[in-house]
């Protein structure tokens, strides 16, 4: 049994910012290594707002913004519950599909570059 972060916007499940590493997914063995992972994630979240709202820049505050939204959205989910339950999924076509006759749906946790839809996953 894992434990995953996730947006509750989209249901994609959040990159491991707090581990270094921004390629990993944020999952966890235990519901404490998630809660603590989660408040790692707000933790360095919280320092980019504070700084883009220090900032003189229209821009910034929006971006400060969306940052706080992000924050908001991240909700803790068993592995299990989470596939079952909470996954969206999204219809894509592959580039090779110009009529769009065949969609495939795929989850919206699937790399680009392992979709169906983008140029380097029939490059390969």
């Amino acid at each position: 049994m894992s434990y995953y972060i996730y947006d509750s916007r989209t249901s994609a499940i959040k990159n491991s910012i707090a581990k270094g590493k921004s390629y990993l997914k944020a999952e966890y063995k235990t519901e404490g290594a998630a809660k603590a992972g989660i408040t790692r994630y707000r933790n360095k979240l919280l320092e980019k707002i504070y700084k883009l709202k220090n900032s003189q820049y229209t821009w910034d505050h929006e971006k400060a913004d969306e940052l706080v939204n992000d924050l908001n959205a991240m909700k803790i989910a068993e592995s299990e519950d989470y596939h079952a339950n909470i996954e969206q999924f999204e219809t894509v076509y592959s580039i090779h599909d110009h009529d769009k006759k065949n969609p495939v749906r795929q989850s919206v946790n699937t790399p680009h570059y392992m979709s169906v839809a983008s140029e380097s996953y029939w490059c390969m």
